[in-house]
């Protein structure tokens, strides 16, 4: 039963109130590593909140390899397994230990950003420097997304209340994506 005296309807859950790394099928990071996603179970609330994480973008060679010195998008090496000590951080919304945050008690989804095209890209790009070897990215952001909404989908049976946000790259990321996970998701 929530807060509000409604009973839960989501299905139970091995785990509740801790992460829990997911992988989709068919979508990478940049240098073509498994994509992941994290999630943080509720038994107090079948809301959902989403945050997409923020951190910069690329273009080109300069800025997907880091040649001068500054990358422009966040984790192009892959997101790692423990990724998700990074939640809270991120996003206030995403702290179950933040007594002032609207969704501390809310299902979380955190979605990682290792793409360099906030969120959005459908490209696999060769980027080339004089005298260095070429890089390939994959800026496979909106299959990402489309992966994060399906699994959302089969996961979630009923999504009263759903808070879609990100700052910097993940800001773009969920205003451009808010529209695919609200048709997406059928809860």
């Amino acid at each position: 039963t929530t807060d509000d005296g409604e009973q839960i309807q989501n299905p139970p859950r091995d785990e509740y109130e801790t992460w829990v790394k997911i992988e989709p099928p068919g979508v990478v990071c940049g240098n073509n590593t498994p994509f992941k996603i994290f999630a943080n179970f509720s038994a107090k609330s079948d809301n959902l909140v989403v945050v997409f994480e923020p951190g910069g973008a690329c273009w080109d060679y300069d800025s997907c390899t880091g040649k001068n010195g500054i990358r422009g998008a966040a984790n192009p090496d892959g997101v790692k397994d423990d990724h998700w000590k990074l939640a809270q951080i991120i996003s206030p919304f995403l702290s179950r230990f933040d007594e002032t945050s609207p969704s501390r008690d809310w299902n979380m989804v955190y979605v990682p950003y290792c793409t360099g095209d906030v969120h959005t890209g459908n490209k696999v790009a060769t980027y080339t420097s004089a005298g260095s070897p070429d890089v390939t990215f994959h800026h496979d952001g909106h299959a990402a997304t489309q992966q994060v909404v399906k699994w959302i989908d089969e996961s979630f049976t009923h999504v009263p209340k759903m808070l879609v946000t990100g700052c910097s790259a993940g800001g773009v990321g969920s205003l451009v994506n808010y529209r695919f996970l609200r048709k997406g998701i059928h809860a």
